[in-house]
Order: structure tokens, then C-alpha cells, then sequence
């Protein structure tokens, strides 16, 4: 009797090890949505295991939740002390930049994010939908959309998850309250009615939201097959 309840122990503690390992990897990924493309495409060989040491996001050396920190701290001092926030923003940037091992790997999705965000606003700021104390988009702004397209890959990558309604949907709502926000604390001012001015922006951001993950996910899939 004693060699089978010596048997049963080892058994149950083997048993209860594996549990308290495999529960460790899934709270590990429930709390970090940045592996969402290793649990979605796998490896070549069609695996869908993840180590514990991928649970930060792809490249990085910080969390997910700290990503999106720092640019909701970026975007509050942009908004509000405008030219006087370059410095502090720019050392996040500094900081994001550094934190970002493979950063090389992702600079044509951040490009072509910051690019097409600065067309879209210089657009609607040449139409006259927004109204900037200078011709040109300010310097924050210009800072904004930085910080905006180095986060997208990152600590909005939970959302390429997302099927694109539910992307448009959000794009929509958090294009409207971005903007709506600078409007209410005299960051840009409208020529066009509110109701309207909104309409616009939500019409625009359903679209590009969708269309940059989309985008993102074809840079991501060319990654992983390299």
C-alpha cells in the first residue's frame, strides 16, 4: 500500500504542478494582449504554445498596459500644454524607442500610420474643417500622431482581434472623443458645426482604423513568415 500512496503523491503533485504552470502562461496571456498573433497564427508548424518569456509584447521589454499608459500620459500633456509638452513626450518617445528591441522590423507600419494620420488632418485642416492658429499642423500634433502610430502595433494590438465592425465601431467613438476632447480645451477649434464637424471624424476614423490593423496584420504576417 505504501509503494501506490507513494505513487498517487508524485502522481498528484505532478499533476498539480503542470495545473499551477499552465494557469501561470494563461493569466500571463490574459493580462498582456501583445502575444494576440502568437495565439492567432501559430508557428509554421501550426503550435500555438507560448512561453512564458513572450508574454510582453513582441520586442519589448514592458507591458502592454504600460504602453498604453504612456500614450494616454503623451496624448493628456499634449492636448493640454500643447508646445510646452514636446520635451517630456519626446522623452517618451525616447524611452518607447529604446523599449522596443525590434523596432526596425515595424517602422514601415509606424510610417505609413503617422503618414496617412498626418495627410488626413493636414487635409481637414486645409478644408477648413479644423482651424489651428498656424497654416501648418502644430508641432503637439505632429508629436500626437508619433506616439499614436508607435502604439498601434503594440499596445493596441489587442483590438486587430476585433472583426472589422467592431474596429470601425471604435474608431469611430475614440476618433470623435480624441478630437471633441481638443475642441473643449481650446486645443483646435471648428469652422463647420459641431454635430457635423463630428459626423466627419467618426465617418473617416471607422474607416481608418480597420484599414491600419488590416494593414498591420499583412507587415505581421510577413514578419513571422521571415
Amino acid at each position: 500500500m505504501g509503494v501506490f500512496e507513494a505513487y498517487s503523491d508524485s502522481v498528484n503533485a505532478g499533476s498539480e504542478s503542470s495545473m499551477k504552470r499552465r494557469f501561470c502562461q494563461e493569466w500571463m496571456r490574459a493580462i498582456n494582449p501583445g502575444d494576440c498573433f502568437l495565439r492567432k497564427y501559430g508557428n509554421s508548424t501550426g503550435s500555438h504554445n507560448v512561453n512564458i518569456s513572450k508574454s510582453l509584447l513582441p520586442g519589448m521589454v514592458i507591458p502592454a498596459w504600460f504602453d498604453l499608459v504612456l500614450f494616454k500620459l503623451s496624448w493628456i500633456a499634449l492636448v493640454v500644454y500643447q508646445a510646452d509638452a514636446l520635451v517630456p513626450v519626446l522623452c517618451i518617445i525616447a524611452f518607447k524607442i529604446l523599449s522596443w528591441r525590434d523596432i526596425s522590423t515595424y517602422l514601415p507600419i509606424i510610417l505609413l500610420i503617422f503618414v496617412s494620420g498626418l495627410l488626413m488632418d493636414s487635409v481637414l485642416t486645409v478644408v477648413d474643417v479644423f482651424v489651428f492658429p498656424t497654416v501648418f499642423l502644430p508641432s503637439w500634433l505632429i508629436l500626437l500622431w508619433l506616439s499614436f502610430a508607435m502604439t498601434l502595433p503594440r499596445g493596441f494590438l489587442f483590438i486587430s482581434r476585433w472583426n472589422p465592425f467592431a474596429q470601425a465601431a471604435i474608431g469611430a467613438v475614440a476618433g470623435c472623443a480624441g478630437y471633441l476632447a481638443g475642441y473643449l480645451l481650446n486645443a483646435v477649434t471648428f469652422s463647420f458645426p459641431l454635430l457635423i464637424t463630428m459626423a466627419l471624424i467618426a465617418l473617416l476614423w471607422a474607416g481608418f482604423v480597420p484599414l491600419m490593423y488590416m494593414l498591420n496584420d499583412v507587415f505581421s504576417k510577413r514578419r513571422l513568415d521571415q
